[in-house]
């Protein structure tokens, strides 16, 4: 079976450009943000932009897409038959892609940057989280479930968002503790 490379040139690229539209998405909308000045700030050309997306908002479509995805797969990491939900695991997991990405999570939680995206990432997060509860607690309130884990979903992003926008020394590992010890608590109260 031929595996298929990935030019590097196209990750970095494409990484310079998410990454410039979370700078940006910190100063204005994204309907006020223009091509120009996303490859301005990305250091790249138009033509180089339209050989990868035809539309700012494709940018921002990828961006969901990926923070999606780590969420989805740090959700299924945390879940087992026997074990049900293990929230250590899931911040295992994004503690994990948060190191691999550095830069691009401390745009993401970067003042003003975030709204966009949480209104797509949330109540995804939400349903998945549901989902899984549900088929490990068939008998659950579902209404309970649901806002203590509005309540999860909400204080953990604030642990993250907080730890970008007051750099303080803590590093990710122990924002990582800090929010699963929180997340425990909160879910504790579902027993």
């Amino acid at each position: 079976m031929a595996r298929t490379k990935i030019d590097r040139r196209i990750i970095k690229t494409k990484k310079a450009i998410n990454n410039a539209l979370l700078q940006l998405l910190s100063e204005k909308s994204l309907d006020e943000i223009t091509i120009t000045e996303l490859t301005e700030r990305a250091d790249i050309n138009r033509k180089t932009f339209y050989l990868h997306y035809t539309c700012i908002n494709e940018v921002a479509e990828e961006i969901n897409s990926r923070l999606t995805d780590d969420f989805a797969i740090a959700i299924e990491t945390a879940t087992d038959e026997e074990a049900g939900f293990v929230p250590a695991k899931m911040f295992e997991y994004l503690n994990t892609r948060v190191k691999t990405d550095i830069d691009f999570f401390r745009a993401f939680c970067a003042e003003n940057t975030s709204g966009h995206f949480l209104r797509v990432l949330q109540p995804v997060l939400l349903n998945r989280l549901l989902n899984v509860y549900t088929s490990l607690y068939p008998e659950a309130d579902i209404a309970k479930l649901s806002n203590t884990l509005v309540y999860a979903i909400a204080g953990s992003f604030s642990l993250y968002f907080g730890w970008v926008r007051v750099p303080n020394g803590v590093s990710v590992e122990k924002i990582s503790e800090e929010a699963l010890h929180m997340t425990e608590a909160v879910l504790s109260t579902l027993n």
